[in-house]
């Protein structure tokens, strides 16, 4: 984990959220056996060293190429959730609340934008990729970011620079078509505002 280690000292380190328990491997255990999952070593051994934890600064991941209607591009990556059911953010739930719109297999294991999950999937044909899982889509809620979540951490980057000029902005189709009447209102009210 000397790895992570260097990961989290770049993006400027971690705060742990001490009065909750850290995951202990008996949590993840019992989550595998209750849920028929296993998680990928390198997740595992990650989540019950460091979960629960948020990032000391704003860390950012890159959805350029993958999410198209993040104005700058980047989505945040926030909260990572634990596994131990007393948590406050327990992933069980998390997948209580989102039973409708989560399919079984996807595991949410931290926020991304507000209300938006950062999910690992463990169903056979794309065991251990990582998605995005959008509240707010009509259609399409859930669209992969990284092939292996060793590749979404390596790729996770402090926000430095400003977002792009809202007054330029252009609601890319995608929105339009994958979002509710709400959402895209709400959208449409903050670019006004922002001008």
């Amino acid at each position: 984990m000397k790895e992570v280690e260097k990961i989290f000292k770049n993006l400027g380190g971690i705060r742990d959220y001490l009065d909750e328990e850290k995951n202990l491997e008996s949590d993840i255990v019992f989550f595998e056996k209750s849920n028929d999952v296993l998680f990928p070593d390198f997740f595992r051994n990650f989540i019950i060293k460091y979960a629960p934890f948020s990032f000391n600064k704003l860390v950012k991941k890159s959805v350029k190429n993958r999410i198209s209607s993040f104005i700058d591009g980047n989505l945040t990556v926030d909260y990572f959730y634990s596994f131990n059911v007393e948590s406050k953010q327990s992933i069980q739930k998390l997948l209580a609340v989102h039973e409708q719109q989560i399919p079984y297999g996807f595991i949410p294991f931290c926020d991304g934008e507000s209300g938006d999950l950062i999910c690992i999937c463990l169903n056979a044909d794309k065991y251990g990729e990582i998605y995005y899982f959008h509240h707010e889509a009509k259609n399409e809620n859930l669209i992969k970011i990284n092939s292996s979540f060793k590749e979404f951490l390596d790729e996770l980057i402090i926000q430095t620079d400003e977002p792009q000029n809202v007054k330029n902005w252009r609601m890319p189709e995608s929105v339009k078509k994958n979002s509710t009447k709400e959402f895209i209102k709400m959208l449409e009210e903050w670019k006004s505002k922002n001008r």
